[in-house]
Order: C-alpha cells, then sequence, then structure tokens
C-alpha cells in the first residue's frame, strides 16, 4: 500500500510513506499510530498488475519545487508526484528485470537504479517529470555490471557507488558522475562485499576534503577513505555486541553519530528491536555510544536521518519516528503501524515496512511483499 502521513505536534510539514504490503483496501482507522496521520493511499495494483511487491525508495525536489517520490516496485522505478500529499499522482514508470530487490538514488536532474536482476545501472532522466514526462537515458553495463544490490551516492563529490553487485567481489563501485547522464567508471573497492552504504564528503572539521564511505558488511560497520579512487583506505572496523548482520545505516546530520540497523539479531539473540549507536568523531576508533530498544518485538530494515529525527523502517510495526537530537539518548516519539494484520502484536519477520527516507518536507516507506519466510528481504 502507499500511504502519507503528516506528523501531528512535534514537526512542521507532511511525510509522505509509499509502501506495499495487503491488497484489500485500508483505511485511516485500520492502522495502529501515534502523532502520524494517513492522507492518501496508492494501491499496488495502481502501479500495474505485473508488480508483485516493492522495494527501496527515494524523494527528488524539481527545481520548480514540486516533489516526487522514486519508488521501487519488482519490475520498475515509478514516479509518484506527492506535491500535494492528499492526492497522489503517478506519472510514470521505467521498467527493469523482475526483482525482489531495487534500489535507487538521485544527483541533480537524473536518477540512478540498480536490482539484482539485471540492467546495470539506470539512468532516469526527470528534467521533464513536471510535464509527466521521465525516460531512460541509458544502462550502464561497464566491466560486467550487470546486478546490485543496492546504490549509494555522495552528491557533494559526484560519484553513485553500486554496492552488493555481482563484479568487484561485491564491494564498492565508483561512478564519476560528471556528466550526470554519462557515469564513468572510477574505480573499486573490493576488500569486503557491502549490503549497504553511506557515502559523504565532509566539507569542514579535521576531515575536511575528504570522502569517505560508512560500509555496513554484515560484519560489523567498515568505515572506508575513497578520497583517492584509485588507492581507497580502511579506517576503520567496528563491530558491537550481539553482532548478526549489520545491514544498514545513517550518519546524524552534525556527523558525530552513525546509526545502525541489525537485520538478524531480533531473530537470533534480541527480543526487541535494537538501533546501535556509534560514535564516529573519530573515524580511526569509532565507538560504542547506545543501544536504543522500543520494548517492540520487531525486526528492523531501513533507517534515515534527517534533521534531528531518525525515520526507521521497522517491518511489522512500521514506522517508527525517533528523536536522535541526543544521540547518545535517543527516544521514539511517533509511529505509523504499515502492517494492520498484526496491530498490536508485532512479531519478528520480513513482512512490512521496508525502507523510509526522509526529506525537506517528506519522506518514502515502502514495504516488503508479504511473502518472506526467510531472510530474502535483506
Amino acid at each position: 500500500m502507499n500511504v502519507g502521513y503528516r506528523f501531528r505536534g512535534f514537526h512542521r510539514g507532511v511525510v509522505i510513506a509509499l509502501g506495499l504490503g495487503a491488497a484489500h483496501p485500508l483505511h485511516a482507522q485500520e492502522f495502529r499510530a501515534d502523532k502520524i496521520e494517513l492522507l492518501a493511499r496508492v494501491s499496488l495494483a495502481q502501479f500495474g498488475s505485473q508488480h508483485e511487491n516493492g522495494n527501496d525508495c527515494w524523494g527528488y525536489v524539481a527545481p520548480s519545487g514540486r516533489e516526487y517520490a522514486l519508488m521501487g516496485v519488482s519490475g520498475a522505478i515509478a514516479v509518484v508526484e506527492i506535491t500535494n500529499p492528499s492526492a497522489p499522482v503517478i506519472v510514470g514508470q521505467i521498467a527493469h528485470y523482475d526483482s525482489l530487490w531495487g534500489d535507487v538514488k538521485v544527483y541533480r536532474s537524473y536518477a540512478y537504479a540498480v536490482n539484482e536482476s539485471g540492467n546495470g545501472v539506470q539512468v532516469i532522466d526527470l528534467t521533464r517529470v513536471d510535464d509527466g514526462v521521465v525516460s531512460l537515458v541509458r544502462e550502464v553495463r561497464g566491466n560486467g555490471l550487470w546486478t546490485s544490490h543496492n546504490i549509494a551516492l555522495d552528491p557533494v563529490s559526484g560519484f553513485a557507488y553500486p554496492v552488493g553487485s555481482n563484479i568487484a567481489n561485491g564491494g564498492l563501485i565508483m561512478l564519476n558522475l560528471s556528466s550526470p547522464s554519462n557515469p564513468q567508471w572510477a574505480g573499486a573497492w573490493t576488500d569486503n562485499y557491502v549490503h549497504d552504504a553511506q557515502v559523504v564528503t565532509y566539507e569542514s572539521g579535521r576531515y575536511a576534503g575528504r570522502q569517505v564511505a560508512f560500509c555496513c558488511i554484515g560484519g560489523g560497520l567498515k568505515i572506508v577513505d575513497v578520497t583517492d579512487k584509485a588507492r581507497p583506505t580502511v579506517l576503520s572496523h567496528f563491530t558491537y555486541p550481539n553482532q548478526r548482520y549489520t545491514h544498514q545505516g545513517w550518519l546524524t546530520e552534525d556527523r558525530t553519530h552513525f546509526l545502525i540497523d541489525d537485520e538478524l539479531d531480533e531473530l537470533r539473540s534480541q527480543p526487541f528491536t535494537r538501533t546501535i549507536v556509534v560514535n564516529v568523531e573519530d573515524l580511526a576508533d569509532p565507538r560504542l555510544a547506545a543501544e536504543y530498544t522500543n520494548g517492540v518485538r520487531a525486526t528492523d530494515h531501513n533507517l534515515y536521518v534527517h534533521g534531528l529525527f531518525a525515520y526507521e523502517a521497522n517491518y511489522k510495526s512500521g514506522l517508527r519516528l525517533l528523536d536522535v537530537s541526543d544521540p547518545a539518548a535517543p527516544f521514539e516519539v511517533g509511529f505509523f503501524d504499515t502492517f494492520p494484520d498484526e496491530d498490536g502484536a508485532p512479531e519478528l519477520g520480513f513482512n512490512g515496512a521496508w525502507s523510509g527516507r526522509s526529506g525537506p518536507a517528506q519522506v518514502c516507506l515502502l514495504e516488503c511483499p508479504g511473502v518472506c519466510d526467510t531472510a530474502e528481504c535483506l
């Protein structure tokens, strides 16, 4: 399902959530929520009967100020205008091979999409999205690149990083976006398979000018200096108690802390959803700052930070909003349970909310297809 949310009482603006799940009609009163209200819903069927599930998402603000959600469904990237959050409009779709997993990021007026079935990196032109036109420019398949689990992007340096690919040991592939419509191979870091990553350019402080990748490698967090694309350097490797599968994470906006979702710890050792907070002020010596749980029995998947809030997509317990103004002491300030089939009693597993991405006024939230009974939704 696709739903739009508005936060009440503690956050300005509107949050839009896009998701996939139950096919039956759902209404606002059918969702458990706190300080978040349903504004709109676009059903999976509206994207086409051929799309059986959804995966990741991102957002785009056009030069006009109009806002769009980019939503991955099983066989396409769909573009949905969300300028009016109460009336989302599907603008267009770019087809790709059918895949349970997909990801998309945006640089300037182009989107870059990957999946685990093929197509390399799809370059999607958004320059005419306000006119209802989105188009596929090309598919980047250099050096044998065919599939990727995810893609990271550093908008400051202008580099994209497919990860979990069929080449380079599944590590960081580096694509130069100096010509945004025509990405060029710039190098690769092949030491580890990378499941997900955030790559940033430090513009001030002790690391000013350095491009740094925070790589979730399953077996912990590796911090890699990728400033020199020919000679990436590992700065540190961080692990934590009861580590099971370091799945995904995101920096606080001041870049002092990195929040981690471990997707498998709740299944194997932890009774409740856990968020790991790492102090990364010293990139060579990251330290555990906190472990937070809201006491809900649900598996976590993806989280993103915008402003003073972390937006967590925690599968069956849905969207969870954490105040991270003090990263070492986060606390939950609101939620919207996107998986009403188990309202009041979230259980472990891979159904429900898949990913949440916040922006100036919006967040996209996707849901896994309700069919996963193993760790297929990593």
